[in-house]
């Protein structure tokens, strides 16, 4: 987390420093802390601006606002990246250097806690990857039959992250997952039930086999052959879930189907949406199109 002031020339009252007072307490706290110190050790009148992440980063480098107190760099890197680059933003350093993000579950849920008598409930707990063994631990009291996960606000970039890495790490399934052994007249009214264009064939013990759409089923079953095997596309784009969402931007440009997430054995973990992928780069640039 740093530290963020626009390098460019000073648009307001040069006895003004203009703070870029984000939606959550920390910012909030560290721009009050320095705003007294300004006015009262300084003699500068702080000035606090309500934003959002990317909005005030534009802002930022257009030079609507002075200081951003805590950027989550890896949340906006690439307006990060072109700030620093350009010598719109200077980064004066770590604000809170032990900051860091990550999905956290209880100590407790993984070690125990003799002095309160629980003995632990997910001592083989260790990546995201174990996650989906262990959701019962974690139900949803308002739908037992899902795990519950608390994210950011909606509307934060990392709210979005956290979505596609839903996917990525195999948590939330796609609405049609069909089979090797689906005869090609399921499969099509699978998909037609749920209103799908295509979707993943996997074999039986989930490895990916590939994708089929309504068209190639529709030539299949015209063809008269009934292994859904020759409806196959297999040029379809794969990723490893430990792959970045920047990434990931390349990958969604070429190929008009979602992204299948498979591990090293080739087994299907999850789908991303390639559209989301992409409709995310586009707001965050047009964001970003300052002068």
């Amino acid at each position: 987390m740093s530290l963020c002031v626009a390098a460019g020339p000073r648009v307001s009252s040069a006895k003004t420093i203009r703070f870029l007072d984000n939606s959550w307490d920390t910012i909030q706290v560290h721009n009050r802390i320095v705003g007294f110190v300004a006015k009262h050790g300084y003699g500068y009148d702080p000035d606090y601006i309500t934003s959002e992440t990317i909005p005030g980063m534009a802002g930022l480098m257009r030079g609507d606002a002075d200081i951003n107190m805590e950027v989550w760099i890896e949340n906006v890197q690439e307006a990060y990246d072109k700030g620093i680059s350009s010598g719109v933003l200077l980064d004066l350093g770590s604000n809170f250097p032990d900051s860091w993000q990550g999905w956290l579950v209880p100590t407790y849920v993984i070690q125990g806690d003799v002095e309160r008598g629980i003995k632990p409930m997910a001592p083989d707990l260790k990546s995201v990857f174990d996650m989906p063994k262990y959701w019962e631990l974690f139900k949803d009291p308002e739908d037992p039959s899902k795990g519950r996960f608390y994210s950011s606000i909606p509307g934060w970039k990392v709210t979005e992250l956290n979505e596609q890495k839903f996917k990525a790490y195999g948590m939330e399934e796609p609405r049609v997952l069909l089979y090797e052994w689906e005869g090609p007249k399921t499969a099509r009214h699978m998909l037609q039930a749920n209103h799908n264009d295509h979707a993943f064939v996997l074999t039986k013990n989930r490895r990916l086999w590939g994708l089929v759409t309504r068209e190639t089923l529709r030539q299949l079953i015209d063809s008269g052959k009934p292994s859904i095997r020759d409806a196959l596309i297999t040029d379809i784009p794969t990723c490893k879930p430990e792959m970045l969402v920047e990434e990931l931007f390349l990958l969604a440009s070429s190929s008009p189907y979602p992204i299948a997430v498979v591990n090293e054995q080739g087994r299907f973990l999850g789908e991303i949406d390639n559209r989301t992928i992409l409709d995310s780069m586009i707001q965050e640039r047009g964001s970003l199109n300052v002068e």
